[in-house]
């Protein structure tokens, strides 16, 4: 089966490996913060699309369409338990598929360091299966955790400069809605990236432009409630252009 290659992992082993823990070990009655983090995460994002969730017999929660909604439902409700009720169920979350590349695609997005899914060096991958065959745990392991947070250091950066013309694209975007207030997100998004010259429009999929510039005019608009739980996107956390001179 192709999703038992290395190219997928399962939501419940994936954050697992996030935060460095045993997947086989994990008290569903005792997990860690980080690791309710790191799935809570990882769900969040299969809800609202921006990983797709497959299980062995094809992907779920692709659209809205009703007979899809229908379909889905039992997936809706255990998602939600999860995500409203930190109620996990370790055999859903082991049978929940998502794919290498979209996390990776994802984590660059929202600025998170990603999981040591396959290092670009794989010694530190071999020195944290060594500290947790030894005791659980890498916190004693400095060597260990230096060599990781310097790869999640080096993704971060790569990731910043690789998404910073798009992020400013998203700014003047907002510059452009602030502009035509009496515009809709789609139809503000809709004008100002057909105005823009082709070398900037190539910053984007023609096929998901103005969803994805209509949305940041969306987290613009919510800023202080993205603020109030934590969600705040990166492009977003200084942006002021209100406060800015004329």
């Amino acid at each position: 089966m192709y999703l038992d290659g290395e190219d997928f992992q399962t939501v419940w082993r994936l954050a697992h490996k996030w935060v460095n823990a045993d997947p086989n070990k994990s008290d569903l009655n005792a997990l860690s913060p980080a690791l309710m983090q790191a799935i809570h995460r990882l769900l969040s994002a299969i809800v609202i699309r921006d990983i797709v969730a497959r299980i062995k017999r094809m992907s779920i929660l692709e659209d809205d369409s009703i007979g899809t909604v229908i379909f889905d439902s039992p997936h809706h409700l255990k998602i939600n338990t999860c995500l409203r009720k930190d109620e996990f169920d370790k055999d859903y979350l082991d049978s929940i598929y998502v794919k290498r590349s979209e996390v990776l695609n994802w984590c660059d997005k929202e600025r998170i360091a990603p999981p040591l899914w396959v290092p670009k060096n794989p010694s530190i991958e071999q020195k944290v299966q060594q500290a947790l065959q030894v005791d659980g745990t890498i916190d004693s392991e400095s060597s260990i955790t230096s060599d990781t947070e310097a790869l999640q250091l080096q993704q971060r950066e790569a990731a910043y400069a690789r998404h910073q013309p798009t992020e400013s694209l998203k700014q003047d975007c907002i510059r452009y809605w602030l502009q035509h207030q009496n515009y809709s997100n789609n139809k503000a998004a809709e004008k100002f990236y057909e105005a823009l010259p082709p070398e900037k429009k190539k910053l984007l999929s023609a096929s998901n432009a103005v969803r994805t510039l209509a949305q940041a005019i969306s987290e613009y608009r919510n800023r202080e409630k993205l603020i109030k739980q934590g969600k705040i996107p990166h492009w977003l956390a200084n942006f002021n252009p209100e406060n800015s001179p004329s």
